[in-house]
């Protein structure tokens, strides 16, 4: 036997990181497919069982045109092969899967602040204070789902910081604000009362809402169910918005809201948008 085998194990990790991803593509396919949880681990138990066979019985051939090594050995064997690069899999799934283990840090943010929540959790929240603040601040809802830029948002949306504050937040779940213990509370109705959160911290009555793609459709329910708070409602490079629970048509983001409420109803498409950004 001549040592350890290095280049055998390196396959063998390859040959387990695919094993793990086609069983993670097939579980969720299941999922779709059925609804069901139950059949989702079965199809993706079923796919791991089939593709470590097939990838083991591949790394079989190759070991034996190679001089035996420790690991070789394993993969040699035709039932210790499969049963190694399925327990490789395994781990491999379970680290991805283990909360935290593929954790981003964000960046660091200078003069960051909070906003803390009934439930414990907290806002990361970071504020550039205008010159000559007359008008109602501004609220950046960013984008997502799960993305936050802190560090970029701020620096970006500081250009709006002259007659105005802007407030640049991480929603719940993303960038340096708490992540919940139960993903089932992802939800816009929590987005709407963290947003709500947000501007009681202002100290303002009314806000300009910015909503940037993912964000917009959290300000738009903020809006819905808080519009004696918002001043004005700029939604940036949103897809399509789910207004009173109806999916709006393709390019047509005003048409599905109130006409008597909102100016362009009537206005051009320049005019609107100009009336909508102030």
């Amino acid at each position: 036997m001549h040592g350890f085998g290095a280049g055998s194990a390196a396959l063998l990790v390859a040959a387990a990181a695919v094993v793990s991803a086609f069983a993670a593509a097939n579980t969720v396919g299941f999922a779709r497919l059925t609804g069901s949880p139950v059949w989702a681990l079965l199809g993706g138990g079923a796919a791991a069982v089939l593709a470590s066979i097939i990838l083991a019985f591949l790394l079989r051939r190759r070991e034996r045109r190679l001089a035996p090594t420790a690991v070789g050995s394993l993969v040699r064997h035709p039932i210790a092969g499969p049963i190694v690069l399925s327990a490789c899999a395994a781990v491999l799934s379970i680290s991805w899967l283990y909360p935290g283990s593929g954790r981003v840090d964000p960046e660091p943010v200078a003069g960051l602040q909070w906003v803390h929540r009934p439930d414990g959790s907290r806002l990361a929240l970071h504020v550039s204070r205008g010159a000559a603040a007359t008008q109602p601040p501004v609220i950046v809802v960013h984008g997502g789902p799960g993305v936050a830029d802190m560090a970029h948002d701020a620096a970006a949306f500081a250009a709006l910081a002259t007659d105005r504050d802007v407030y640049v937040y991480d929603r719940v779940g993303t960038g340096a604000s708490t992540r919940l213990a139960d993903p089932t509370g992802y939800t816009t109705a929590r987005a709407v009362q963290d947003l709500e959160a947000v501007r009681a911290d202002t100290g303002a009555d009314r806000v300009v809402l910015l909503g940037h793609s993912w964000g917009a459709r959290f300000a738009v329910a903020y809006l819905q169910q808080h519009r004696d708070h918002v001043a004005a409602l700029v939604l940036s490079a949103p897809g399509e918005l789910p207004l009173d629970g109806r999916q709006p048509p393709p390019g047509n983001l005003v048409g599905n809201l109130p006409l008597r409420e909102h100016p362009c109803s009537t206005a051009p498409p320049k005019r609107c948008a100009s009336t909508l950004t102030g």
